[in-house]
């Protein structure tokens, strides 16, 4: 039998060629409706969700939220603001195991959602050809929008930031 050194060296390491693609059984779901899930009881929501640093937190256990109200701010050029996604009470401020393939643990907050589902009163801008790029930029940056590799894009103050 050849040696695991010897299988690399002749590229014949793996069993099988190619990889695997399991059926992807989409006939067992592709005729039934798409549902809108109810809120749960309680929503975890991590503080860090882009490569910049986590915001500064703006609410408190015991502190009421309504949906779209920001939970952090920040200064920072890599960092964009965690927003509430529905209403209800903070009943805890903690570490907990975060979704993602490492099972690490970050800083979430924890909403437990009072099923009203009431939006903070939004400030439409009536006319942004008025605003000038800094503030659009701004604007984009405190609605929580980052791009895909972290807020970097849209922060108003980034040429600051380059050397």
């Amino acid at each position: 039998m050849e040696s695991i050194i010897e299988r690399i060296n002749q590229q014949k390491f793996w069993q099988f060629h190619g990889g695997i693609h399991p059926p992807e059984q989409k006939q067992l779901t592709s005729d039934k409706p798409i549902r809108q899930l109810p809120l749960p009881k309680q929503l975890i929501i991590p503080l860090q969700q882009h490569i910049g640093r986590q915001g500064d937190l703006l609410v408190k256990v015991g502190d009421k939220v309504l949906k779209g109200q920001p939970l952090t701010q920040s200064t920072n050029p890599m960092a964009v603001p965690i927003h509430a996604p529905t209403s209800g009470i903070i009943s805890d401020i903690k570490k907990s195991v975060i979704a993602h393939p490492s099972g690490l643990s970050e800083l979430c907050v924890f909403l437990d959602v009072d099923y009203e589902d009431t939006w903070l009163p939004r400030q439409i801008c009536q006319d942004f050809t008025q605003l000038n790029k800094q503030e659009i930029l701004k604007k984009i940056a405190d609605l929580g929008i980052a791009g895909m590799g972290g807020a970097w894009f849209s922060h108003p103050h980034k040429s600051e930031y380059q050397t």
